[in-house]
């Protein structure tokens, strides 16, 4: 009987234990996290109304970027984005950003709407980045595929923009994208040095045998002024097979004085060699950019903007080359709410003006001035 009494009880002793493991496997299992747990999902509707005052006959906005169209109301961007990022845990990741719309269009096309099937880079309009990281030690990041510039103040999003409208430094100083290798390197959280090597300005496809080097260093000497200082220099066609350097330097400075007061600039040099014509002389541009926000309450802000492009040799702009160019010029005025739900919605009062007749009025004649106002409504998910 007792024999027995012992045997009951060590089976019954096992049973718990396999019990237990089962149960810890079980929990093992839980707590191991699938590949998919570890990819983030988000993207946005962007849509907004303009109206130009000057009632060009074209309904375009002159030398606006992704606000192209005046008295309409229009679907500027929609973007998916399925990002995996890296991690000491996950050392392998990807970013897929999909982009639809108006903007998608002129990023790929240089503003051509829609984009043609003629243009190689038409291929990856809906790909706004599409790359493959992967840290090679902790710090050590890389890169590989199309991702956006580094240049600049502003991005193609409006929703991660102080203005609605972007800046005229933004659509004409410098590039949009670039497709290659990118290494960043994060020492602490004063320095962050980066460099890569690209097919070019807004390249895909190559469109010569060279390849373009940038560099970048984002300095933070203390926590409410981030610099960023960036400066990339390669070969650009400049007429059917003929290429030569085009450089740029972009500085970018942020001052965050309070928890409700920022101020930031941007400024820009670039270069063209040839690129007034083959065996002419070389084309540049320089500019700068003043922004000011003053958020009100948590979902109210107010935003100021003045900034000129002085396009001296009319490259950047595609204006009077090789005549003079223009000075061009822009003020803009933004009201911000973010309303609940992730809402953004954003008012622009803006005036663009130039040294030359380059925009124009309802019955045709130009003029130096042009005065816009723009409803930009951005939902987020």
């Amino acid at each position: 009987m007792f024999k027995k009494f012992n045997m009951s009880l060590a089976a019954a002793f096992f049973t718990l234990i396999g019990l237990g493991s089962v149960q810890v496997s079980y929990a093992e299992d839980a707590k191991a996290p699938k590949w998919y747990d570890t990819v983030n999902v988000s993207g946005f509707v962007d849509g907004y109304y303009s109206y130009n005052m000057n009632g060009p006959q074209s309904h375009k906005n002159a030398f606006h970027n992704f606000d192209f169209v005046s008295n309409d109301f229009n679907v500027s961007l929609v973007e998916l984005n399925i990002v995996k990022p890296v991690d000491e845990t996950n050392r392998a990741g990807f970013y897929i950003g999909l982009a639809f719309g108006e903007a998608a269009d002129a990023v790929a096309c240089a503003g051509t709407i829609p984009c043609p099937a003629t243009n190689l880079e038409s291929t990856y309009k809906n790909f706004r980045q599409a790359y493959a990281s992967m840290l090679l030690m902790p710090g050590l990041q890389l890169d590989f595929g199309k991702f956006v510039t580094q240049h600049g103040s502003e991005v193609i999003e409006s929703k991660d923009n102080w203005n609605y409208t972007r800046s005229i430094l933004f659509a004409w100083a410098i590039p949009y994208y670039h497709t290659g290798a990118r290494l960043t390197y994060t020492l602490n959280d004063q320095l962050t040095l980066m460099g890569d090597v690209v097919n070019g300005w807004n390249s895909t496809v190559e469109t010569n045998n060279g390849k373009t080097y940038g560099i970048q260093a984002m300095v933070t000497p203390v926590k409410s002024l981030p610099i960023i200082i960036n400066y990339m220099t390669g070969p650009e066609i400049i007429a059917g097979t003929v290429s030569d350097t085009k450089s740029l330097l972009d500085v970018v400075v942020t001052y965050n004085v309070t928890d409700s007061i920022s101020l930031m600039a941007n400024y820009d040099d670039g270069i063209q060699k040839q690129g007034l014509g083959v065996g002419a002389g070389d084309a540049k541009w320089s500019g700068y950019a003043l922004y000011g926000k003053y958020a009100i309450t948590p979902s109210m802000a107010i935003v100021a903007r003045v900034e000129q492009l002085d396009d001296k040799d009319g490259f950047a702009t595609a204006t009077n080359l090789g005549t003079g160019g223009q000075k061009l010029k822009e003020g803009t005025l933004t009201l911000e709410h973010s309303a609940p739900g992730g809402c953004l919605v954003r008012l622009d009062l803006r005036q663009d003006k130039s040294d030359q007749d380059v925009f124009t009025k309802e019955d045709g004649t130009p003029t130096s001035t042009q005065n816009t106002v723009t409803l930009g409504v951005v939902h987020t998910f």
